[in-house]
């Protein structure tokens, strides 16, 4: 399965698809070894549930890293010279970052953006949803810091 996350991107993904009437790539390879490629999986899903044709399959890369790197070169043979990038928005920056490396220019399409802090005392007691937030957090500038390390 796509999983929550996978589903909340695709329909998004999906939704900018029949606005744009542009072709789709989904990449990600296994999640661990033994398992399907997450692409595989978006886009059987992305066909089946939403019923939007899925044009590139990059089923190879382990880490965002080599999410950019190698839908970039599947672009570029296509002809292909920039994209929307479709993802979380606490997870744009650094993808963005990623493609930027890659050399390959990708314009924002965030998900889920949430709303800022009003500073109300509710917005401070602790909450179980703002533990994964906070994991995701951590995963993501932990992310960033590698990619500014040369990993």
């Amino acid at each position: 399965m796509v999983g929550a996350i996978g589903l909340e991107r695709l329909r998004a993904g999906a939704a900018l698809q029949r606005r744009t009437g542009l072709p789709v790539l989904v990449s990600g390879g296994p999640l661990r070894a033994g398992e399907p490629q997450l692409a595989r999986l978006m886009a059987h899903s992305l066909e089946t549930d939403f019923g939007v044709p899925v044009r590139w399959i990059e089923d190879a890369s382990r880490t965002t890293g080599e999410n950019a790197i190698l839908s970039a070169a599947m672009l570029s043979v296509a002809g292909i010279r920039a994209a929307y990038l479709v993802t979380h928005a606490w997870h744009l920056p650094r993808a963005q970052e990623e493609f930027a490396h890659a050399g390959f220019p990708v314009a924002p399409a965030p998900v889920r953006i949430d709303p800022a802090p009003t500073g109300r005392a509710s917005e401070f007691l602790p909450r179980a949803d703002r533990l994964a937030d906070s994991w995701w957090a951590i995963h993501e500038w932990a992310g960033r810091v590698v990619r500014r390390l040369g990993g």
